[in-house]
């Protein structure tokens, strides 16, 4: 990946990393983030996994939520050692301003509507439950 991350959802489930498909773009374009998943164990559910772009104070830009594959390889299906690659495709709206965003990537169950416990690679926990990553400039 070119953005490795190594962080934890849960206890089964690590964001290995990403792809982006640029760092820049422009108002009105589309950003596709790919997140790379790996299965430490078997999942105890059936998750969807969230790519939310904010921008500096906070305000979702664009966003995709998704299960992983479309739904194609539910999470429950996973098993030890399984790597996953999943695009997530962000529409920016023709009206944003331009920004310095934030990548927020998680997983939550939908029927509880209850994020997986999200944790950084030394074991603190990321706030809100979801993963800080790198940051994406809307021009």
């Amino acid at each position: 990946v070119d953005y490795p991350v190594g962080a934890r959802l849960g206890d089964a489930i690590t964001l290995v990393g990403y792809d982006l498909s640029a760092d820049e773009v422009r108002v009105g374009d589309t950003l596709v983030v790919t997140l790379v998943w790996r299965a430490e164990a078997i999942p105890d559910g059936d998750y969807t996994a969230f790519v939310h772009l904010l921008d500096e104070n906070g305000n979702l830009v664009a966003q995709d939520d998704h299960p992983p594959l479309e739904n194609e390889y539910r999470t429950s299906f996973w098993a030890p050692g399984d790597v996953v690659r999943d695009a997530y495709i962000l529409t920016l709206g023709a009206d944003q301003a331009p920004c310095a965003c934030t990548l927020h990537v998680g997983m939550y169950d939908p029927e509880a509507e209850v994020r997986l416990a999200a944790y950084d690679g030394v074991g603190r926990r990321f706030e809100g439950d979801a993963v800080v990553t790198g940051g994406v400039t809307v021009k």
